[in-house]
């Protein structure tokens, strides 16, 4: 079989593998975080917010807001050696 001939198959067999791929993840939510610092930020952004007396009131004073803290969790990066680990 000539060399056109195989890489026709490829292509083919490729293009075809990519539609099923797209088809199966097109209509779900579905994120691939393989990093820890992904994996951290999506789970603090998927939960719900409950905000301390405190931080509404710091929150109140308008120099921060809700949307500042849910940039920083979307663009922001996590200090894995300043984490409170239990031994």
């Amino acid at each position: 079989m000539k060399f056109v001939h195989r890489f026709a198959y490829y292509l083919i067999g490729l293009v075809m593998g990519c539609f099923v791929v797209a088809a199966i993840f097109s209509g779900k939510d579905t994120r691939c975080n393989y990093f820890p610092n992904a994996r951290v930020l999506n789970n603090l952004r998927t939960k719900p917010f409950q905000y301390s007396e405190k931080a509404i009131q710091t929150l109140n004073e308008k120099w921060v807001d809700t949307a500042d803290i849910k940039n920083t969790l979307t663009y922001g990066d996590v200090d894995f050696d300043k984490s409170n680990v239990p031994m």
